[in-house]
């Protein structure tokens, strides 16, 4: 299998188990170890949450026709993509973190087989807090959102490789910490192979 001279990274886990956050603190204080993608959704730029790129519906199928994204999927009536400029730094050795989506890991694996899934994991209770206090979703989509995330769970355990997984139940800086020895770690285990 052909590696990239830097590692792609593929987050996942529910909504509000604060990947956003995670990804925004990594973009802030320490953009010179690893690069975050943005990526393009049909949502509008004021909804709050991530830094996207707003686009309509037909923006979006537009350009994904055109080849434009590395990765693109469909999750809670919205579209998401990342395209191809946004994880080209792997290319020139910059690692890339991508906020992905658990029910297209597999087809992410299928376009880039060295992707590195790392999960992050909430606890229930603490979950189900975070998504009420963001105010984005109704109380209707915020319980539609937890029983998906019960049920992608139970999928994942048995069915899709997960090498890291982080702990999100306390500080956010204890995530960061997790994330930053995974980065490290991956990093160390590519220039190990590259020397031989």
């Amino acid at each position: 299998m052909n590696r990239y001279p830097a590692p792609l990274f593929y987050l996942i886990g529910p909504s509000g188990s604060g990947k956003d956050t995670i990804l925004q603190w990594i973009n802030r204080e320490h953009d010179n170890l690893a690069s975050t993608a943005r990526r393009h959704i049909t949502r509008p730029q004021e909804a709050g949450g991530e830094n996207h790129i707003a686009v309509s519906e037909s923006e979006f199928r537009a350009l994904e026709q055109d080849g434009y994204f590395a990765l693109n999927w469909r999750s809670h009536g919205l579209y998401y993509g990342v395209a191809k400029s946004e994880i080209a730094p792997i290319l020139g050795g910059q690692p890339v973190l991508v906020n992905g989506s658990r029910a297209y890991l597999s087809k992410a694996l299928e376009l880039i087989p060295t992707l590195i899934p790392v999960e992050v994991i909430v606890d229930p209770e603490k979950l189900a807090k975070r998504l009420r206090a963001r105010g984005r979703e109704t109380e209707n989509e915020i319980i539609q959102r937890l029983a998906r995330n019960n049920e992608l769970s139970v999928t994942e355990a048995t069915n899709i490789p997960i090498r890291y997984r982080i702990q999100n139940d306390t500080t956010l800086e204890a995530a960061v910490t997790q994330l930053l020895a995974i980065i490290h770690e991956e990093k160390k285990s590519i220039s190990g192979e590259q020397a031989f």
